[in-house]
């Protein structure tokens, strides 16, 4: 497999990964509401943090400090990988 169908696959498979968390996440948040686990506080709250790239500068929003630093870290290996990935395609 050349580096082009390696970087394709690759890339399926992180899609694929992506749309069973969002699956498994729904189902299981849907079981909770159910059995009445969810609580009168938590109704209402959302966390929520990320990082928007606009060229070399980076835009952090959020409202949770550890959601916050995940998605920091989390940008900061998806930038390692495009620029390994892109080293790979070139050579």
């Amino acid at each position: 497999m050349d580096a082009m169908g390696a970087v394709i696959a690759v890339s399926a498979a992180l899609v694929i990964v992506g749309m069973l968390l969002i699956i498994v996440d729904t189902i299981k948040g849907s079981g909770r509401r159910e059995n009445g686990e969810e609580g009168e506080k938590e109704r209402g709250e959302a966390k929520v943090g990320g990082v928007i790239l606009i060229g070399p500068i980076p835009i952090i929003i959020g409202n949770d400090k550890s959601l916050i630093k995940w998605a920091i870290i989390l940008t900061i290996i998806a930038i390692m990988s495009f620029i390994v990935l892109e080293a790979v395609i070139k050579a």
